[in-house]
This record gives structure tokens, C-alpha cells and sequence, in this order.
């Protein structure tokens, strides 16, 4: 947009802005007030919504994730009265990573379709490049990696046009690493060593910033699948200094995540426990619920992994304590957007194409892309539903939670592509099952959710006994197994009717109780619960006990 007509003392804060605006946050933020300050006296929307897309920006930055999306939403309004479609392709885009980071992939879908539509009608090429990266990354959380490459492709198609922007080089570094990573995902090694040879070759390795944390990230995995393990400890303990500095978790925590996954793998739990202390800090910081259930996740599968039981009890009942205040915070952001979401419908596109690749994300963001059954996505919405019907009509809900016994051997043992395999054919076993009144679902990893609808304890019991039966009826080899030569699954399950006060997460907290009690007495077998009575005991239990 054109802001030459303004007075001189305007134009010179507008350049002050975009002088600084990669430099230091804080002169933006002063600079953007005295912005605000002759908005109101000039009743002028652009210039408000041209200091409160900078406003957003900088505290973004400051990890102030709240004060960001106040400024956010107020920018977009005042941006859309002036027909500012560069700052608004931005600021749907920012608000697309935002959703993002709480979880909600179907809102973020729905942004960055929005940005791209402002992207086509003002022809915004670098624009078109920053969202159709995080489209990319959208795919990425969906395991769909050979699209997303398509689309990190194509955003650096279109950055290429403006090379002088102040973060092309950052950004096309972040790209470089995302590709590779891709690849590395797909299995193959080699076209992620020459995506990390590219980002030597073809980016500014002197910047010092986040995309440097992101490519030691990758690099450390590559280090790993190429067996260069003594470079490889050498670079895990210069890379926590880095990640431990960051501010900013929204940039890059699809890198940090993933860099403790990987630390979990290899077994480097000192390391692993430096990062997720200060991750949990930061997402406590931010307020964002979603990022610290993620931090907990981890500590769970530690937890889980050397059977320390009050510590897992602890970190479970953490994490349904934070699921429901993120429940809450999508309900606070529900509301503060609600407006915005009107006008976004009555000025969205009706172009057929968009609408066509807006329902194919929507279905895959509610659809594991492994088993093609439903995700924990689709879960979370579905268990709600059932949940109160249940609860209406005064009858009961199981909630079973079961996983594969000694998944990590037989990963170890055959490779990730054959416990893949492993899950997809019990998948097709619940997809079999599934009707009008049972609902399967893939939890992540190895684990899975059946909820069941107005059944006895004899009938779960019969049910839980017929799926573990299929599943050993498979004869998946494995004879790595402490349990069996074959491939045999641990099943909890909570059968109640709800009442006055339950919420669904205590019955998948009862159920994984049970299930982490099967696991610890003999695997291969199920334990049915009707309530918990406190986080380390279960009361009237039914145990069905393989003979």
C-alpha cells in the first residue's frame, strides 16, 4: 500500500518500522504506538492496521502469545476497511500459525486459504511463498510429506521473487531443513544429506538464528542414520545452548519437538531432560496449552518407559488438567474471533477449487494417514458428542484404550516400516467393528481408543476378548516379545454411566490407568474398571484373564 501521501513525520515512523522491524521489537512496538496515537487523531483504519499487524508481529516474537492475538484481531478489522491486502494475507497467515500451535488444524486450514486468497487479489508473491511453506508444514503434522515437499517447493518458488526482504534468507533456510526432513521421514537418507549440503551451499550459515537451530536439529538425525555418533554427541551438546536461548517457540517448535523425539530414540535422557525443562517453561510462558500438553507427552512416554509409576500418574493427571484449559482457551479464542470468522465468510472466495483442497485437508486433518481411521482430532470431537448423549440418556460409555506389547522391540527388530504395518492390520480389524454405536480411533503411536456405546461388562468383555483374540490370530512374528512369538495387545477399559461432574478425559484417564496396570502385571491380557478412586488404585474392577 501506497503511504506517500501522508505527512513526513508519518512516513518516517512507517520506515522506522520496516527499518527495524527484524532488528529490535521493542522500537517497533514504541514506533507503532505513535502510529496508533495519529490513527485516532486522523480517524485513518490503514494506519491502524498497519500498527497493529506490527504491533502482533513483535509480540509474537515476545512469545506474548495473548497481548499477540489482541492486537492481531484488532489489526485484521481495521485492515479490512482499507482494503489492505498485503498486511491481511500476513495477518491470516500469522493467525493460521497460531491455530496451528493450539492443535487446531481445521482453523488453520481455514486462515491460510483466507491469506491466500488476499495473496491472489493484491498478486503477493513473497506473500504466496510464507503461506504456501506453512501449508507445508500443515502436511508435515498430517505425515503426508510428499505433498508438503510440493508445497515447500513452491514457496520457495515464490520468495525467490523478492530476495531483498529481510528474511528471505531465513526463511529459505527454514525451507532447506523442512525438505530434508521430509525426506528423511520418506527413508530417504540420501536426498536429506543433499538438502543439508543445500542449506551450506545455498544459505547465509552466519545468520544466528533460528534457522540454524533448526538445521542442527536435522543434522542430528542425519548423524545418527549415518552412524557418525561421536559428531553427532558433539553437536546434541552445542545445540541445547541454542534451542535453550530461543524465545520464540512458535517459530520452530515443529524442529524442537521432533530434536526430542529423536533424543527419546537415541537415549540420551540427560539431554533430552535440559530441553523439556525449558520448553515446559516457555509453554507455561506462552500460555499455550496445547505446546505444554506436547512437553508432557514426552515426559509420559519417559515415565512410561522406565515404569515410574507416581511420576506417570503425576504427568497424566497434569495432562488432563491442561486439556481441559486448552478446551478452554479455544473457547476463549472461539469468542474473541467470532466476529472476524462472520466477516471471513461474507468475503470469502467462491472459488471451487479452494473450497475442493479445503475439504480434502479438512478430512485428512481428521484422519490418521497411516491406518485411515479416525485421529485423535476427530477423537476429541466425536467423544464429546457421545459423551453426552451418554450422559442425557442415562446410559453407559467405554472408553478402551489398548496398545501392541513391546512395540519398541519389534520396531527395533523389523524396522518402523513393518510396525506400520504391524498397525495397519489391526486397524482394518477396528475399522470391521466400527457402527453406529462403537467408534475406533488411532491415540498416536501405538495406541488405540475404542469407545463403546450403552454395552454391559459381559459385552465389553466378550468384545475386548474377540479383538484380542483377532489380533494374535494374525500371527505377526515377533520374537523379540517378552509376551508371546507373535504380536499380542494390552487392553483398559472404563465402563460407567456418566454423572454429574465426569467429563469424558476420566474415563480415558481410567482407562489408561488400567491399561498401564495390564502392562506392569503381564501384558496380553484386560482389565475393566468402572471408576477411579484415586491416581495410583481402581475400584470394582472385572478382570478377563488369558488362559
Amino acid at each position: 500500500m501506497d503511504y506517500s501521501h501522508y505527512s513526513n513525520e508519518i512516513q518516517t515512523i512507517i520506515t522506522n518500522i520496516a527499518k527495524n522491524r527484524r532488528n529490535d521489537s521493542k522500537i517497533i512496538i514504541k514506533h507503532c504506538r505513535q502510529l496508533i496515537c495519529h490513527a485516532k487523531k486522523l480517524d485513518d483504519p490503514a494506519l491502524y492496521g498497519y500498527a497493529y499487524y506490527y504491533m502482533c508481529e513483535s509480540y509474537f516474537s515476545f512469545h506474548d502469545y495473548t497481548v499477540f492475538l489482541n492486537y492481531l484481531i484488532k489489526g485484521i478489522t481495521y485492515q479490512q476497511k482499507a482494503n489492505q491486502e498485503d498486511l491481511l494475507a500476513r495477518s491470516y497467515n500469522l493467525l493460521a500459525v497460531s491455530a496451528d500451535s493450539q492443535g487446531n488444524l481445521t482453523s488453520a486450514l481455514d486462515y491460510y486459504l483466507t491469506a491466500l486468497k488476499h495473496c491472489k487479489k493484491a498478486d503477493l508473491k513473497y506473500e504466496f511463498g510464507l503461506v504456501y511453506t506453512n501449508i507445508g508444514h500443515l502436511y508435515v503434522t498430517l505425515k503426508e510429506y510428499q505433498t508438503a515437499i510440493q508445497y515447500f517447493n513452491l514457496g520457495l518458488d515464490y520468495m525467490a521473487y523478492d530476495k531483498d526482504n529481510a528474511f528471505y534468507m531465513t526463511n529459505l533456510a527454514l525451507s532447506m531443513v523442512a525438505i530434508g526432513n521430509c525426506y528423511y521421514n520418506l527413508g530417504y537418507i540420501e536426498k536429506a544429506l543433499a538438502y543439508a549440503q543445500r542449506y551450506l551451499d545455498e544459505c547465509d550459515t552466519s545468520l544466528h538464528d533460528i534457522s540454524q537451530v533448526s538445521y542442527s536439529c536435522f543434522q542430528v538425525k542425519l548423524l545418527t542414520a549415518t552412524e557418525r555418533f561421536e559428531e553427532r554427541d558433539a553437536l546434541i551438546q552445542q545445540s541445547i545452548p541454542a534451542i535453550t536461548s530461543v524465545s520464540s517457540l512458535l517459530d520452530i517448535y515443529y524442529d524442537v519437538f521432533d530434536f526430542c523425539e529423536h533424543l527419546l530414540v537415541i537415549q540420551k535422557y540427560e539431554e533430552l531432560w535440559q530441553v523439556l525443562d525449558y520448553l515446559q517453561l516457555l509453554t507455561q510462558t506462552s500460555g499455550i496449552a496445547y505446546l505444554e500438553l506436547k512437553v508432557l507427552k514426552l515426559k509420559i512416554e519417559y515415565y512410561k518407559l522406565f515404569n515410574e509409576e507416581t511420576n506417570y500418574l503425576q504427568a497424566t493427571s497434569r495432562y488432563f488438567e491442561i486439556s481441559e484449559k486448552n478446551q478452554m482457551d479455544e473457547e476463549i479464542t472461539t469468542l474473541s474471533t467470532i466476529n472476524l470468522r462472520f466477516s471471513l465468510e461474507e468475503i470469502r472466495s467462491r472459488n471451487h477449487q479452494i473450497e475442493k483442497e479445503n475439504r480434502i485437508l479438512q478430512e485428512r486433518s481428521e484422519t490418521d494417514s497411516l491406518t485411515g481411521l479416525p485421529n485423535r482430532y476427530r477423537l476429541n470431537e466425536y467423544s464429546e458428542e457421545v459423551f453426552e448423549r451418554a450422559y442425557k440418556n442415562k446410559t453407559s460409555l467405554a472408553v478402551e484404550i489398548f496398545d501392541v506389547d513391546c512395540f519398541k522391540q519389534f520396531n527395533d527388530t523389523y524396522g518402523h516400516q513393518a510396525g506400520d504395518a504391524c498397525l495397519c492390520r489391526i486397524a482394518e480389524y477396528l475399522k470391521e467393528i466400527m457402527c453406529e454405536d462403537i467408534f475406533c480411533a488411532r491415540y498416536g503411536g501405538d495406541e488405540f481408543i475404542i469407545l463403546y456405546e450403552n454395552k454391559s461388562d459381559e459385552e465389553l468383555l466378550e468384545m475386548a476378548a474377540k479383538l484380542k483374540q483377532s489380533v494374535v490370530a494374525l500371527q505377526i512374528e515377533h520374537t523379540n516379545s517378552t509376551v508371546a512369538p507373535y504380536v499380542t495387545i494390552s487392553q483398559g477399559i472404563r465402563n460407567s454411566i456418566p454423572t454429574m461432574g465426569n467429563k469424558v478425559w476420566d474415563f480415558l484417564f481410567a482407562a489408561d490407568a488400567a491399561l498401564y496396570q495390564v502392562k506392569r502385571a503381564q501384558k496380553n491380557d484386560i482389565l475393566l474398571v468402572h471408576k477411579t478412586t484415586s491416581k495410583s488404585s481402581v475400584d470394582s474392577t472385572i478382570q478377563y484373564v488369558n488362559s
